[in-house]
């Protein structure tokens, strides 16, 4: 990719044209998926977090919704399927969501494993065609190398879905279905510290159909919390939450890519990361007021990943959109640059290293959203068009998404 390309409006395309997109899409889309099972075959990680995935969808379909949240109960239930496990990885997903995957554990546990990787990939891909057919095929072959989406999917985990609701919101946003794209936000509600600045951005927005698309989809997620748990159930999945001695769900600070990963680099208390998390949400805040649908989106969701208590590198995986958008849509080479760097394998694994190089992912995901903002200030606001697919990869139109819904 060259993000220095000068950005010309859309040409119409010839029916070869479209074919050799349509084609070379389909190629990056294929070598994204090999390298995946690669990485998945090599990692083996089917007695990570899927472990707690498939225990919580067979304790809700035996009716032991009622010991759900109870660590020892989880632990023998893990030994079951995984005899080698020695410490638990709680269930600490809403009951709701292992109600929806219940017909999962009807399956052997190897075989539930590898239908839970065919689901996570072909979400990825999903999500990967759609950036095709949006910005041209170099999104794709950027994006088949993101760590944080293979690695999370090899880890057992399910940040592809929350990828494609993000994608989906965007899409839905862009064509002015304000409700819809609240709702599908909603659902995020499973992990709601992912997007803990969402709903004040869309208050400050005055996006008043999208705030209540939101609210509608949070209480029907809280209401079949409530139904599959009960209250009881709820107030033990809070302390769940709360349970610091669990060693699955507290990893190191340096493992994290967070502000409290940052503050803690420095010798600072753990107050002080709360402390510059107010101040960055402070900021995004009352910059975010004017800001075109595409800057929305990636300051939104780089900003709370950045402030949530417990970020780790799969959570970055909905960091995949945002980087696309700052490639194709920031007219800043700045911006792009660093995009591009976050979205290669070089920053992001560094995490696994000692600290100081451990906190180079949270330092460069800082200085991205840094980036985004003072942008954000020099450029004036982008007049509003309608949000039209951009083709080309990076020669893509100047025009802007909605600001409005």
């Amino acid at each position: 990719m060259n993000p220095a390309s000068d950005r010309t409006p859309e040409q119409p395309q010839s029916a070869r044209t479209k074919a050799e997109e349509a084609f070379r899409s389909a190629l990056a889309v294929i070598v994204g998926i090999l390298a995946i099972l690669l990485l998945v075959m090599a990692m083996d990680g089917r007695d990570g977090d899927f472990l707690a995935f498939y225990t919580g969808a067979y304790m809700v379909r035996t009716g032991q919704t009622d010991r759900l949240y109870d660590t020892e109960h989880n632990l023998a239930a893990e030994r079951k399927f995984v005899p080698e496990t020695e410490a638990v990885i709680p269930s600490n997903r809403p009951a709701f969501y292992y109600a929806v995957l219940s017909p999962l554990s009807l399956l052997s546990y190897p075989t539930a494993w590898w239908c839970w990787v065919g689901m996570q990939i072909a979400t990825l891909c999903a999500c990967w065609w759609w950036a095709a057919r949006r910005f041209g095929y170099q999104a794709v072959a950027g994006a088949i190398l993101y760590p944080a989406a293979g690695l999370g999917i090899a880890s057992g985990q399910d940040a592809a879905f929350l990828l494609a609701g993000l994608v989906a919101t965007y899409s839905l946003m862009g064509r002015g279905r304000g409700f819809s794209a609240g709702m599908v936000l909603g659902l995020a509600a499973m992990k709601p510290h992912l997007i803990a600045l969402w709903p004040l951005v869309l208050l400050v927005q005055r996006r008043w159909r999208m705030t209540l698309g939101f609210l509608a989809s949070a209480s029907c997620v809280m209401s079949g919390f409530l139904a599959v748990a009960g209250i009881d159930g709820f107030l033990r999945w809070i302390a769940l939450l709360g349970n610091d001695s669990i060693g699955a769900q507290n990893p190191a600070v340096s493992r994290l890519i967070n502000l409290a990963a940052l503050s803690a680099s420095l010798g600072l208390r753990p107050v002080w990361a709360y402390g510059f998390s107010l101040f960055l949400g402070f900021v995004v805040l009352n910059l975010v007021r004017r800001m075109p649908q595409w800057r929305v989106f990636a300051v939104t969701t780089t900003a709370s990943l950045l402030v949530a208590p417990r970020a780790l590198f799969y959570d970055y995986t909905v960091a995949l959109l945002p980087l696309w958008l700052a490639v194709f849509r920031s007219r800043w080479n700045f911006v792009r640059y660093v995009a591009l760097l976050l979205m290669s394998p070089l920053v992001i694994p560094l995490i696994t290293l000692k600290p100081w190089w451990s906190v180079i992912p949270s330092a460069t995901v800082l200085i991205f959203l840094a980036l985004l903002l003072i942008e954000a200030t020099r450029v004036p606001l982008e007049k509003t068009s309608a949000s039209e697919p951009v083709r080309n990869n990076l020669r893509c139109s100047r025009s802007s998404d909605k600001i409005g819904l």
